[in-house]
């Protein structure tokens, strides 16, 4: 496939206007290429979510090389062509964003699950007598709490 960001061309109007040329077509012919080339889909898997950030990133690289070479052209450009190439670069947008929510559907339920951090806390009690000790060395010995004693 041909590179999109190439059929966006700056060309003079009839009223002598700077605009991108055919720009109904452009953007119509970038839009089914896009709804064609990236379907959406469900990421069960990290494969799959690297492939959905891979895309992510390919549509936004898309978007960012059309809005470049408008840049580039800014001194030449008029409204019409700011507008026409902010319009295709949001229906670009658009379509990654799609792609962004399935990313981030799947990072909530999935990677997030994943991310477990575990938290030493330390306890310091001052004990008496050997009586109350035994006792407290029980309750932590039932419930597995790893514990240390440092006599004073």
């Amino acid at each position: 496939m041909e590179k999109l960001n190439e059929l966006v061309v700056i060309c003079k109007n009839q009223n002598n206007e700077l605009e991108v040329k055919d720009f109904e077509a452009v953007k119509k012919t970038i839009a089914e290429k896009i709804d064609t080339k990236y379907l959406p889909f469900i990421a069960t898997n990290r494969d799959e979510y690297k492939e959905i950030k891979e895309t992510r990133a390919e549509l936004n690289a898309l978007a960012k090389g059309i809005n470049d070479n408008k840049i580039a052209w800014v001194n030449d450009l008029t409204q019409k062509v700011c507008e026409q190439t902010k319009s295709i670069c949001d229906l670009i947008k658009s379509k990654s964003a799609e792609f962004d929510l399935e990313a981030k559907t799947y990072e909530k339920l999935t990677l997030n699950k994943e991310v477990k951090i575990k938290t030493k806390f330390q306890i310091n009690i001052d004990v008496e007598d050997e009586k109350e000790l035994k006792k407290i060395r029980r309750v932590l010995d039932k419930d597995k709490i790893i514990y240390s004693i440092k006599e004073k």
